[in-house]
Formats: C-alpha cells, sequence, structure tokens
C-alpha cells in the first residue's frame, strides 16, 4: 500500500509538473487556464487520498488520530487564508 502511494505521488508530480509548465509558459484562453488549473487540483486531491489511505491502513489509531487532528487545523487555517485572500 505504501508502495502504491509512493508511485501515485511520482506520477502525479511528473504529470502536473507537465501541466504547470503549460500554465506558465503557453498563451492560454482564460478557459484552457481554469481547466488545467482544476487538473492539477484533481490530481493531487487523488494523491492525497490515495497516500491518507495508505496512511490509515498503516499508522496505528493513536498517529492516524493525531494526524487527523493536525490535518483538520491545517484544513482550518487554509480555509481561514483563503476567506482573507477573498476580501
Amino acid at each position: 500500500m505504501v508502495e502504491m502511494a509512493l508511485e501515485t505521488v511520482e506520477s502525479t508530480e511528473s504529470y502536473t509538473a507537465e501541466l504547470e509548465k503549460s500554465v506558465e509558459e503557453d498563451d492560454l484562453t482564460q478557459v484552457e487556464f481554469n481547466t488545467r488549473t482544476q487538473d492539477i487540483y484533481n490530481e493531487w486531491d487523488s494523491a492525497l487520498n490515495v497516500v491518507w489511505t495508505a496512511l490509515k491502513h498503516t499508522l496505528d489509531s493513536e498517529k492516524m488520530q493525531e494526524l487527523t487532528k493536525e490535518e483538520k487545523a491545517w484544513i482550518s487555517e487554509k480555509e481561514a487564508a483563503d476567506r482573507k485572500s477573498v476580501v
């Protein structure tokens, strides 16, 4: 399971690097830009889910609870930063 998570991260890094290069260098329409950035988000979201599943199967319950608590705190911080950037 850990190997699969590592392979997923590696392939995601490779694929999203191509997308990021396109976003930075290509003359894109707004629709193309939006599509590529959404694809990057979706790829990393999927990879994160694979990693999270691997962690759930390899960490003991105490470590997983600690990690879940840290993740919830990170999500709260991220959402607060997002709200500030909109205003």
